[in-house]
Parts: structure tokens; sequence; C-alpha cells
């Protein structure tokens, strides 16, 4: 691609003259003579850490799918939300950072998810809710895994949650439900 586009990323195991591997991240560029036909490239790179490499890859877990995924603190504030839960809500991310459900959610569904919310952050253990949320479609459902969030020692932190739009998956059941009860 750098021969075609000027430029590409370079990102994969790079083998170190000791034998080493180190996972390098950098960019190739073409180099163009004054006739601007290629007769070299160019290559900036850097190893990249683990630290590094988690932090990149948590960001494409958490914005490389359809699924709501949360977190709050304590008092129920947003801490996190990733762009499908923001478009459920239908907010930007910036608009749920630090807000609270009941200042995004009509009052019965943030009371809801507020009593479930404090009754998962009371537990040891994560639990799968089913959720009904209204939205720009129309209400959707969603089966959530809602787990308490703590830190090192222990102490709460407050909530995380990813879930999954069952919505159409719930239409089909209760269809099927009520044709065998028509049978």
């Amino acid at each position: 691609r750098a021969r075609t586009d000027g430029r590409s990323s370079d990102v994969r195991w790079h083998l170190c003259s000791d034998e080493s591997r180190v996972f390098v991240e950098g960019v190739l560029t073409c180099i163009k003579d004054e006739g601007g036909k290629a007769c070299g490239f160019a290559k900036i790179a850097r190893a990249v850490r683990p630290q590094q490499a988690a932090g990149s890859l948590i960001a494409t877990l958490l914005e490389g799918t359809e699924d709501p995924i949360y977190a709050t603190d304590k008092e129920g504030r947003f801490v996190f939300a990733n762009s499908a839960a923001a478009s459920l809500l239908g907010r930007s991310v910036d608009q749920l950072i630090s807000h609270t459900h009941e200042e995004v959610l009509p009052p019965p569904v943030a009371a809801n998810l507020r009593a479930t919310d404090q009754s998962v952050m009371s537990s040891s253990h994560a639990r799968l809710v089913e959720e009904t949320f209204p939205s720009g479609k129309g209400e959707r459902v969603l089966l959530a895994t809602k787990a308490p969030w703590r830190d090192p020692q222990d102490g709460l932190i407050g909530l995380v949650a990813i879930s999954k739009d069952v919505t159409n998956r719930s239409a089909l059941q209760n269809e099927r439900e009520q044709l065998l009860r028509e049978v």
C-alpha cells in the first residue's frame, strides 16, 4: 500500500538481532524521486509494550462491537460508555459521561435500572438481566450482564455492564408461544 497510497501502517511482530521478538507498530512511507517515481521507503516504528497493546486492544473491543457497554460509579454516574450505549440512549458519549440514568432516561426506566444496579453492586458476582429501553427505533429488549466494579483492594467502585439487543429474538419467541397456545 505504501507504493500505491504513499503511506501504510505496519503493525506486526519484529525479529530482533538477538532473536527475540517484539511487537511493533509503525508507518511505512514511500520516498519518490523528482519525477514522482518510487525510489525507496522510510519506516518509523516503535515497540508496543504490553500495557500499550492492552490499551489498543481494549479500545478495539469496546468500540468494535454493536453491544452497548458502560460503567457507572457507585452513585450511578456514567464514567464510561461506548458508542453503542450512547446510541441506544439517543445521546453522544459526551452527553452521558458524569450523568445518571435518571438524567437521561424516563423516570420509570431509570428507577428500574437503578434498583437492578444497586442490587448487583451489593452482591459479589455478575448477574444476567433482561431490560427494556425506549429508543428512537421503538422499545428495545436487552439481555445485560452486569457486575460490580471493584478496585484491587476489593472496594466497590461502581458497576460495569454489557448488553445484547435481543428485541427480534424476544418478539419471535413471543410469536412462537402465541402460536403454540393456539394449537
